[in-house]
C-alpha cells in the first residue's frame, strides 16, 4: 500500500467514526459482480441454498422455510420438493421462493427467517433428525443479473433439526 492509498484509508476510517450515520447509510448494498442495489429495490424472489451436513433428509420428509415479514405477513417456502426427494449427507440443494409481493433488502434482512421439517415417520418408526451445515438466502428479479445477500451462516453442524424443532437462521450472525 501507497503512503497516499494509507493515508486516504486512515482518513476514511477516521470519518466514519466521527459520523456513524455515514458507515449505516442504506443508500446502496452490494450485489453479486459488485453492481449497487439501491435500498427501495424490491425483488420477487428469494433463492435458499441449503447444504445437508453429516446426517440426511430422509425421501419421506419435507423441508420448508417459514419467513415471517415485518408487516406481520407470512410465507411458507417449500424447500425439499416431494416426499420422495431425499437430500443425501453433504449435498447442497437451491431452491427458489417466490414471495407473496417484491420485498426490499431491508424488508428481507429484517425477517424472520425459520427452516423447519416435517418427517413421514410411520408410526413404528423413528423420526427423522436432520444435520443443516450451511444456509445461504439471496433475492433477485428474473430481469436482474444482481442477486444480493439476505443471509449466509455456517456451522459444523449449523443445526441438527427434527419435526419438533427447527432453526431460526436469522438469529446467527449473518456473514453477508
Amino acid at each position: 500500500m501507497t503512503i497516499t492509498a494509507f493515508r486516504a484509508a486512515a482518513a476514511l476510517t477516521l470519518l466514519m467514526a466521527a459520523v456513524p450515520a455515514l458507515a449505516q447509510s442504506p443508500r446502496a448494498t452490494a450485489g453479486r459482480g459488485g453492481a449497487a442495489v439501491r435500498p427501495s429495490e424490491a425483488f420477487p424472489i428469494i433463492e435458499f441454498t441449503v447444504t445437508t451436513g453429516d446426517d440426511d433428509l430422509r425421501s419421506d420428509s419435507l423441508a420448508y422455510a417459514l419467513v415471517d415479514f415485518p408487516d406481520g405477513a407470512h410465507l411458507r417456502c417449500l424447500l425439499s420438493g416431494t416426499p420422495s426427494d431425499g437430500w443425501g449427507n453433504g449435498s447442497s440443494h437451491s431452491v427458489p421462493c417466490h414471495l407473496d409481493k417484491p420485498r426490499t433488502v431491508r424488508e428481507l434482512k429484517t425477517s424472520r427467517i425459520t427452516i423447519k421439517l416435517s418427517d413421514g415417520a410411520q408410526v413404528l418408526g423413528s423420526g427423522d433428525n436432520w444435520n443443516i451445515q450451511r444456509v445461504s438466502i439471496v433475492a433477485y428479479a428474473p430481469t436482474s443479473p444482481n442477486r444480493t445477500c439476505i443471509v449466509r451462516v455456517g456451522g459444523s453442524p449449523l443445526a441438527r433439526i427434527n419435526s419438533a424443532a427447527g432453526v431460526t437462521v436469522t438469529d446467527f450472525p449473518n456473514g453477508c
